[in-house]
């Protein structure tokens, strides 16, 4: 038996298609504006920076040498130690990273950084190389600390 393709066929993978196409370009472009930027090593905190005072911030750590660059609310990674260079490449098209469903990550250094929006908690603003969120009550940091049973405590054990 021969199958024939009907209209009702072409204008539902036309449908299909197009409905994908919208998907897409939704969850790619649904990031907000961040206002800090926030930087680990290792998995570690490192740092929060301001988007809105431009900057650069070098990160030096055992596994190498980075250094952002924060511009027009817009951060980069403008020079690494690793051997591919290929940190230094991410989001250079649109000038840096903005929104918060972006990040940079170099491998070889250890180096990952993201976007957080929204205004600084006093817990933020009272601890210079803490980095808090909603996440982190997943990671053990949230309400804790190595005080309290966190994750450093546990190494201590």
């Amino acid at each position: 038996m021969k199958y024939v393709i009907k209209k009702a066929d072409i204008a539902l993978g036309i449908f299909l298609a197009v409905l994908c196409a919208v998907v897409c370009w939704y969850v790619y472009s649904s990031g907000s504006s961040g206002s800090y930027a926030a930087v680990t090593v290792n998995g570690q905190a490192y740092g929060t920076y301001s988007l809105a005072e431009d900057q650069e911030i070098d990160i030096d750590s055992e596994y190498g040498h980075n250094r952002l660059t924060v511009s027009g609310g817009r951060i980069l990674m403008t020079e690494a130690s690793c051997p591919d260079g290929y940190c230094l490449n991410q989001h250079k098209k649109n000038g840096g990273m903005k929104d918060s469903n972006q990040t940079i990550v170099c491998l070889p250094n250890r180096v990952a950084v993201s976007i957080l929006t929204g205004e600084k908690t006093e817990r933020e603003r009272g601890q210079s190389d803490g980095i808090y969120s909603d996440s982190d009550a997943v990671a053990g940091a949230a309400g804790g600390g190595p005080e309290e049973g966190g994750e450093r405590d546990a190494e201590k054990r």
